[in-house]
């Protein structure tokens, strides 16, 4: 997408392109209202769902009719407010760039709409103008509503699979340059939604919130085996686990288990700051019956709670895991 425009770029578009599906002149660009700012949402969603390989503008303080097209816009607006406004209420996000130019002593704001968009992009809430469900485009100068055959289009569009390839090097670049991993899963979850992928959809939604009990027994199928964390469960609480950890665990009839699955239960947010701590041992709590329905057969259900101890490398080698799975899938 193309940054700021010139001067002599902003009044050659005016000059030489009619209004028409990818471009739009206004004579002031005015939020004071909700009214408004659905109004400008509506416009932007036409534009980006309009069908045409090439970038869409918008054009605020200018009249074409006139001898001397640049009125003036009265108002000024930095990028990040109308950025906040359009891509809150969507299914998904614009990309698009707004920028302000003073010519001739007059403001003008050139809000551009990249080329490449994941469409169909449908509003997400009612407001105002705005209808929940509705799927906006822009036909010559005037908006509309996407028919069945505009639909089809967009789901043909090869822009879309050059939008997911994007994605996917995105995420690529965002694991080998150690973004956090919950950032990484999370724009996963996005790629894998674009594609369709069920069960890409349900492991990536899985991993951000934490295994439930009914997926937890689907290790194999979901092909999770980096969730099963070695470690020592003990009946010994050891209030500050430290070098000597093993020794007091020892005391506590420990059992050392290789297919332990209880940090199933965790999503990647809960697990991401454990990694973080500079201990020997972290420890985790838990209810004795618990132990029993993972298949552990000696009489523990003496004990309310038990106690599981384990060292930080542990959750590092499940984000290594994490990481080997989306790469596996997206090379």
């Amino acid at each position: 997408m193309k940054g700021k425009l010139t001067e002599e770029e902003i009044i050659g578009i005016i000059k030489d392109y009619p209004e028409q599906s990818k471009f739009d002149w206004k004579m002031s660009l005015d939020l004071s209202s909700n009214r408004n700012k659905s109004e400008l949402v509506k416009d932007v969603v036409a534009i980006a769902n309009a069908h045409g390989n090439y970038e869409g503008y918008i054009i605020y303080g200018v009249n074409p009719r006139e001898t001397d097209p640049i009125i003036g816009n009265a108002q000024s607006f930095d990028d990040a407010m109308l950025q906040q406004i359009v891509n809150s209420k969507i299914s998904k996000p614009i990309n698009f760039l707004y920028t302000e130019s003073f010519i001739r002593g007059k403001t003008v704001g050139v809000l551009c709409i990249d080329s490449i968009q994941e469409r169909p992009i449908m509003i997400n809430v009612d407001y105002e103008v705005l209808r929940r469900g509705t799927i906006p485009i822009r036909r010559g100068s005037s908006s509309d509503f996407a028919s069945a055959e505009d639909l089809q289009r967009m789901l043909q569009d090869p822009y879309k699979a050059e939008v997911m390839k994007q994605k996917a090097l995105y995420i690529q670049k965002a694991i080998y340059e150690k973004a956090p991993l919950s950032h990484i899963v999370g724009e996963y979850l996005e790629l894998m939604q674009a594609k369709n992928d069920a069960n890409e959809i349900t492991w990536a939604i899985s991993e951000l919130k934490g295994f439930s009990m009914d997926i937890r027994e689907k290790v194999e199928e979901l092909n999770v085996e980096y969730r099963r964390v070695r470690g020592y469960v003990s009946i010994a609480k050891i209030e500050d686990p430290g070098w000597s950890t093993l020794d007091q665990i020892r005391l506590g009839e420990p059992k050392y288990f290789w297919e332990f699955r209880m940090l199933m239960t965790l999503s990647i947010f809960q697990l991401e700051p454990l990694v973080a701590r500079r201990s020997s041992f972290l420890q985790m709590s838990f209810p004795s019956k618990a132990l029993v329905e993972q298949g552990f057969s000696e009489n523990i259900e003496t004990f309310k709670t038990l106690y599981f101890y384990f060292q930080p490398i542990e959750i590092e080698r499940i984000f290594i895991g994490i990481k080997e799975r989306i790469l596996r899938k997206l090379i």
